[in-house]
């Protein structure tokens, strides 16, 4: 990591904690140590080997492969590889191993200081078992971090950061992420797997711990068809993010024990825990490759093995929302329309034939929450089109800790957004559907699949087109839902859960225990009002 290298000449940068966040180095909790230690254990315990080839490559302080040295009989011959970008840990690590010599186990072994990344191109399909937490950061410039730099310094470091990026690119091609946004976007945990999987031997073990994003997000989903495909999956925890695994970190995270070995169907033991490390659920079970495909190899663990199912069959049952847009009257346009940057200079509370402004604080469910008064009145600039029409908007902002996270509603034509919010309407101006389609994307049936694929704070488009949504003409079948979104606009309660129940059985097409299945995956609702929606649903 070249970058880090400028990192450390300048004095007023070369401070621990941001030394810290630009590796990524954040130690593994022991509960995760144990948990993967424990499945690895038992892996190589069935297994003929008594000499193995072990290595962390992203090492720290060794305490990965030390547990699980330790776990393990000492008849067994280890030839053992740790590498580290930082000697701190790395001389922790060499104390742990000559503790463990002197116990009685055997050991050679090679400390590398260094970046992995770069080492491991000469080690490629040699190990018997690859133990690691890799970094987690993404690879950016920060400028908060990189503030007191001159400016000869913050080229030359960024000039170094692309190097390194375009390094990775060329050597990693398969973590690199779908999409680059101002030539950013490379995240080290991903590349750090797929490091991993170039470094185990064929049939030998992996286990990492990784960001739960990993499962589902758009820009992972080259590495997840390799790591499906070429690789038996033995296990996946799962950690929620006030777990707060890695100092405060504010993240769900995932472990993952894997083989290389290519496999037509996989077979998944999944244990679910709280913040408390507490196990929630344990279970197992079993997916085709011709099923992962179909959803892109997007796997949700959060909700445990029962909903896994029915998120396939859900994803099965309309097209997606990107399919649905288009030019044609029957398709839909989506987006944002104005910047908010500098918001108040343009601001203006004279109606000169100007747009009212929305911003998205102001959007509230089924309503908004606010009078407008605002125009939004910036020189030289033209409404966008889409401002001519009546539209759904919903709002960009919105915390894993919410109840509900999808916060949308109808906003009239001559108004227009900030890009704190999000716009779809339909090329065919037609606000009966247009309310049903608000229906839908309110329901607890959106929100579940579409938790999924949320991987920060934000309702993303992107993670928005994921999500089948029904064509025209099959909203159209249920323009009775007008009325009661009408009422929901004005807080009607008994609307509202009229309108989760008719989604989720005429549209969703659920049974009463499918719909009870989803209700359960929104642990904030309370089990009072779970209850009403599912004898609303007996009585629909």
């Amino acid at each position: 990591m070249l970058h880090i290298n400028e990192i450390r000449k300048s004095k007023e940068l070369f401070a621990p904690e941001f030394l810290k966040k630009a590796t990524g180095a954040f130690y593994t909790h022991s509960s995760v140590c144990d948990r993967v230690i424990s499945t690895l254990k038992n892996e190589i315990i069935s297994s003929t080997n008594t000499t193995i080839n072990l290595i962390d490559p992203f090492a720290g302080d060794g305490r990965l492969v030390l547990k699980l040295i330790k776990s393990l009989p000492k008849n067994i011959q280890w030839n053992v590889e740790l590498w580290d970008i930082n000697d701190e840990g790395l001389d922790i690590a060499k104390c742990g191993i000559h503790s463990l010599v002197k116990e009685g186990y055997t050991i050679s072994f090679e400390l590398r200081l260094g970046d992995a990344f770069e080492i491991g191109i000469n080690y490629y399909g040699i190990f018997d078992v690859v133990i690691t937490n890799p970094p987690w950061e993404n690879l950016k410039p920060d400028s908060r971090e990189l503030g007191k730099l001159s400016t000869e310094q913050k080229q030359t470091y960024t000039k170094k950061l692309k190097e390194f990026d375009a390094f990775l690119a060329a050597q990693y091609p398969v973590s690199q992420p779908r999409k680059k946004f101002a030539g950013w976007g490379t995240n080290l945990s991903r590349v750090g797997l797929e490091l991993c999987n170039k470094l185990v031997s064929p049939k030998g073990q992996v286990g990492i711990v990784m960001p739960a994003s990993l499962l589902a997000d758009f820009q992972s989903s080259s590495l997840r068809v390799k790591l499906f495909t070429q690789f038996e999956i033995s296990s996946i925890d799962y950690y929620p993010s006030e777990a707060r695994l890695f100092d405060n970190a504010d993240v769900n995270s995932i472990s993952l024990v894997y083989k290389k070995n290519s496999v037509e169907k996989q077979s998944i033991s999944l244990s679910i825990f709280d913040q408390k490390f507490n196990v929630k659920e344990e279970s197992n079970f079993a997916i085709t490759l011709d099923e992962f495909e179909s959803v892109n190899f997007v796997l949700p663990v959060s909700n445990g093995t029962s909903t896994i199912p029915l998120f396939f069959k859900l994803m099965a049952l309309y097209p997606k929302w990107s399919e649905l847009e288009g030019k044609s009257i029957d398709q839909i346009w989506c987006g944002r329309e104005v910047d908010e940057t500098n918001l108040k200079t343009y601001l203006s509370t004279t109606d000169k034939g100007l747009p009212l402004f929305v911003k998205g604080k102001m959007i509230g469910r089924f309503r908004l929450t606010e009078e407008l008064s605002s125009y939004y009145n910036k020189e030289g600039w033209m409404p966008p089109k889409s401002t001519e029409h009546v539209r759904i908007a919903w709002r960009d902002v919105a915390r894993e800790s919410q109840k509900r996270r999808v916060i949308a509603t109808i906003i009239p034509e001559g108004t227009v957004c900030g890009n704190s919010t999000n716009v779809v309407c339909f090329n065919k101006k037609n606000n009966k559907v247009l309310k049903v389609f608000l229906a839908v994307m309110n329901s607890y049936c959106f929100e579940f699949l579409l938790r999924t694929f949320l991987t920060t704070g934000h309702v993303s488009l992107s993670a928005i087109r994921n999500i089948p949504m029904p064509p025209l003409k099959e909203l159209e079948n249920h323009t009775c839902l007008t009325s009661k979104v009408e009422d929901a606009k004005n807080c009607d309660a008994t609307a509202m859960t009229y309108i989760e129940a008719y989604v989720a059985k005429r549209i969703f097409n659920l049974s009463q225990r499918e719909f009870w299945a989803i209700l359960k995956s929104f642990q904030k609702v309370d089990d009072i009002e779970k209850e009403e929606l599912l004898k609303q649903y007996e009585r629909i």
